[in-house]
């Protein structure tokens, strides 16, 4: 599993990377749009795919970290044994979810793979190429949780910062 840890670290850090990348290129299209009156063609279908990536390459890490979007509002009023098991409960249904979208997935890409599919936009490539990057995260935030349902991750709990809502 560290190696599997170390790759999570590396898609949270390429993801990071990615966000900079965007705002440096809009940036500069900006820039290049106000100087030059005209735009670079293709920063807009990159940015798309930027943002594509970074949902698939930051779920699974941020997942890992507990730090993904939940609505706990009831879970937070369930006793400590109950809320820990509830909480594996939906563990296992989420990673069940997140199996069968790798297998969708796998099955799209495998598609489009042998269909030749291209995307026809600024940019022209294969389809699968973009695909490919939902079943592998789809199968990540599977083995997340996985390790969720087993213990391993991340327990919710109220800290100290957190108000009482309005």
């Amino acid at each position: 599993m560290r190696y599997y840890d170390r790759f999570l670290d590396f898609c949270g850090t390429l993801t990071g990377m990615l966000i900079l990348l965007i705002s440096i290129g809009i940036g500069v299209d900006v820039l290049i749009r106000c100087v030059q009156g005209q735009s670079i063609y293709w920063m807009i279908d990159l940015v798309e795919y930027a943002l594509l990536l970074m949902t698939f390459l930051g779920a699974p890490w941020v997942l890992r970290h507990g730090r993904h979007v939940a609505v706990d509002i009831v879970l937070m009023t369930l006793p400590h044994y109950v809320r820990a098991w509830v909480v594996r409960v939906m563990a296992v249904v989420c990673a069940a979810i997140c199996g069968f979208m790798a297998v969708v997935g796998a099955e799209a890409v495998l598609e489009s793979y042998a269909r030749g599919t291209l995307l026809f936009k600024s940019l022209v490539f294969p389809e699968w190429w973009i695909l490919l990057f939902m079943p592998i995260s789809m199968m990540m935030c599977c083995v997340e949780f996985v390790r969720q349902a087993l213990g391993r991750g991340v327990e919710i709990e109220r800290s100290d910062s957190e108000g009482e809502g309005i």
